[in-house]
């Protein structure tokens, strides 16, 4: 069950059809399932989420600061 759920917030995250308040539900969804002990991370993982803290589009949003925390956390917790 949490490898469909990191593969659907890792969807969300990449892809450019979902709007700003999915991309901030799942970069939290993937936060949570990190502080959870997550296991089998995908090699990818970590270039999407500095795909989401590298997109001029969603740093334009005007609460893409929650979003970057979220983001910013998730990579935290995967590198430690």
């Amino acid at each position: 069950m949490v490898f469909n759920e990191r593969l659907l917030a890792e969807e969300i995250l990449r892809g450019d059809s979902f709007d700003f308040m999915n991309k901030f539900l799942a970069a939290r969804n993937f936060h949570g399932l990190v502080r959870a002990g997550m296991k089998g991370v995908a090699p990818g993982t970590v270039d999407i989420l500095e795909g989401v803290l590298s997109n001029k589009n969603l740093a334009q949003e005007r609460q893409s600061l929650f979003l970057f925390r979220e983001t910013a956390l998730s990579l935290v917790t995967l590198l430690l």
